[in-house]
This record gives structure tokens, sequence and C-alpha cells, in this order.
């Protein structure tokens, strides 16, 4: 009876060990796939701390009533003047529980992480569910220990990007990198906190593709304004029935072109760029129609343009739109994204809805801006010098006119 008391808690230990290494080894993506797949994995993940404590608890209990039962063993074999017997149960359950118990089955589940943490959630759920008191009991009691011995300090911050960016800067000095690939790292960092509205391609400038066209229409716009992909409606710009790659339609000139078609896939405008590569990569998409708050198309984003985002600021914004004039001028694009600014300029726009340029403007002036429109705001006055379809397309900014005692304005400052 022993012995089979043995095995089954052996058998235990090594499922549990199995499930606490499977469920902490999902990459994210492998995440996401069992939230979607399965309820019960999707409950497993909501309390990623609950579930490590049910589990190490659970194993806990299991080692020791295992080693219980093989003293008790190795007692009886004692009593029995069975030393060597005893000593080999002793011996025995130890290489066990080592091997049985953790190796074998800790390796199992990191060469097949997802498979099993998918098989063992609905079990692993029933299990935390009944601990929940002992799990909170832990909790409050491991919380209580951190502050009595640490204090305030119980928990580290999270870093932000720039303890990120300060991270590695350091590599430049240690000659890990050099300032060019620094920069792209820079940008990588940014781009996280960026929304997708603030990338995205403008509803006023995204080349639509409709239904009610015919296929030499559609060559006709793809060959005047070329892009990877694109978006089809049935009649207004706000019925999207999908997307389509120009590569398969030309590729296909016979079909149907409604059986070419990708589902659209539809996003808040308010989504974070890095949350939106994620939703991207997950749906094996190349274009994703972003929506306000009332379901309206307010413009695209796509894998392209937010590479763009980060390669084509590696070169500064001399490239991506701005030059330089006369007095310390500065000729803008109204696209230009407010971080950018920020960064390169010092400028603090007070603009609480926009991202771009443009945005914050309309926002300052109080309507839609048109030429010859100005802003003073932190030393610097902006002034719009061109508007295409009622939207902001360059914007002037100088350094404000200071003036002398006298009146007469400071040399170098702006006519």
């Amino acid at each position: 009876m022993n012995w089979v008391l043995m095995a089954a808690l052996l058998l235990c230990s090594g499922l549990v060990s199995g499930a606490e290494t499977a469920v902490f080894s999902l990459r994210p993506a492998e995440r996401r796939a069992l939230q979607r797949s399965s309820a019960w994995g999707a409950r497993m993940l909501r309390r990623p701390t609950d579930l490590l404590v049910a589990l190490l608890l659970t194993n806990l209990a299991l080692n020791v009533g295992y080693f219980t039962v093989s003293s008790a063993l190795s007692l009886e074999l004692l009593a029995q003047q069975r030393g060597l017997a005893a000593t080999a149960v002793g011996l025995g359950s130890l290489a066990a529980i080592v091997v049985l118990g953790e190796i074998l089955p800790k390796s199992l589940a990191l060469a097949a992480p997802a498979q099993l943490a998918g098989l063992l959630a609905l079990p692993v759920v029933l299990l935390r569910t009944l601990l929940a008191p002992l799990v909170g009991l832990a909790s409050w009691a491991t919380r209580l220990l951190e502050s009595l011995l640490l204090g305030s300090a119980t928990r580290l911050e999270e870093p932000d990007a720039n303890d990120y960016k300060s991270a590695l800067s350091s590599g430049v000095a240690l000659g890990a990198y050099r300032a060019v690939e620094l920069a792209l790292l820079h940008d990588v960092v940014d781009i996280g906190a960026r929304r997708a509205r603030s990338l995205m391609v403008p509803r006023v400038d995204v080349a639509f593709l409709s239904l009610q066209d015919d296929l030499a229409a559609w060559v006709a716009t793809m060959a005047e304004r070329p892009h990877t992909d694109y978006p089809v409606i049935s009649g207004r710009r706000d019925d999207v029935v999908g997307t389509i790659n120009a590569g398969v339609l030309l590729s296909r000139p016979d079909a149907r072109r409604e059986d070419l078609l990708d589902p659209p896939l539809f996003v808040p405008e308010g989504i974070g760029a890095e949350r939106l590569v994620l939703r991207l990569a997950d749906e094996r998409r190349h274009l994703a129609i972003l929506l306000d708050e009332y379901g309206g198309v307010t413009g695209v984003l796509g894998l392209a343009d937010l590479s763009r985002a980060v390669l084509g600021e590696v070169e500064g914004l001399s490239t991506g739109g701005y030059r330089r004039g006369g007095g310390g001028g500065v000729l803008l694009p109204g696209s230009c994204s407010l971080m950018t600014l920020n960064e390169e300029l010092g400028l603090e726009l007070p603009a609480r809805r926009s991202d771009t340029l443009a945005g914050a403007l309309a926002e300052g002036l109080g309507r839609v801006p048109k030429v010859g429109d100005e802003l003073l705001h932190g030393g610097w006055r902006l002034r719009v010098t061109a508007v295409r379809r009622q939207a902001v397309e360059s914007v002037l900014a100088r350094p404000a006119r200071r003036s002398r005692p006298d009146g007469a304005p400071e040399p170098g400052g702006a006519p």
C-alpha cells in the first residue's frame, strides 16, 4: 500500500512541477493563443502570482507527503532488521523525486509548454480555486514580511523608456554599437509609447479602392499611389469590406475581386503602437483600419508605416520633412508628431487630444487652421504656410520676436 501511495504522490508532484514550468515559460504569442482557444486557459493565466503560490504550496505538500510515506516505509524495514533495504528505499526515494518529480517533467514542459499548459488548464484552475484561502493567506503574509523587512522599498519601480535609453546609451561608450545604431534603438523604445493615430495615414490621404469601380480603375490607382495593401470599400469610405494585396490582385486578374479580399482588421485609433504590432502579427495582416469612437474610419496603419516611423526617424527630422530657414526658422510638416518635436526642438505644445503638429494648432486656435494663422508658444512663433483639404500641410516655426528695452527688435529675431 505504501508503494502505491508513494507512486501516486510522485506522479502528482511531477504533474504540478511540469505545469509550473509550462505556464511560466510560455512565450507572449503562446499565451495569447491559449487565452483565445481555451476558456480554462484564459482563467488560468489571469492571476499569475496566485497561480504560482498555489502550485508551490501543492508541490510542497505532495513532497512532504511523499517523504513521510518513504520514511515510514524505511522505519518499517529497519524494525524488521533490514537496514540495507531501508537505506535503498531512502536513497531511491530521493533519486525518484529528483528525476521523475522534477527533472523529467520540467524538461518535457520546456519542450512543449503550450500543449502541456492547455492539457492541465482545467485541473490547475480547480486547484487554485480549492486553495484560494491558503493562497490569500500566503500572499498576505508575504506582503507583510516584505513591508516589515524592506519598508518602502518592497517593490522595485518598473523601468520606463528613459531607463531603457540610458542603459542603451552606455553601450556606445563601451563600443557595443555606433551612434546611428543607438538612434535606431531609441526610436524602437519610443514607438512603444506612441498611439496609432499619431502614426496613421489619415483618411484624406488613404488610397481607397471601391468595388463599384472596374479593375482598370484599381490598377490606375495602384500605379498612381503604390502600396502593398489597400482598403476596399463598397460605397462610402466608412464602408470598408476588406483589404487587398496588390501582388495577389495583379497575379490573378481573372479572379473575382471579392474572393481575393482579406477580412478588415478594425482597431481603435487610440490603440498603442506596440499592441497594434502584436495584433497584426497574431492576425497575420499587413494593414489595420483605424476607427474613432463613433465607428468612423479615421485612417489606416500598416507594418510598412510602423517601420518608417522607426527607420525614417534615424536620420532625424531633416529627412523626415523639415528644413531650416533663415533667422533660426524651421519648416515643419503638419503631420510631424508632437513627440518628435518635443525631442528635437523642445516644443511642448499644450495638446490634449492631438498627436501631430496640425492637431495641436487646431486645438490652440480653436478652429480649423488656414494659411497665415499664427500661434505663439514657448518662445516660438508657429505660422501656417500651406493647407491641403482642410489639413495643415506645412508650418514655419521661428523664434518669437524679442524686444530691447528701447523697443527695437534684437538682432537675430524673426522678421
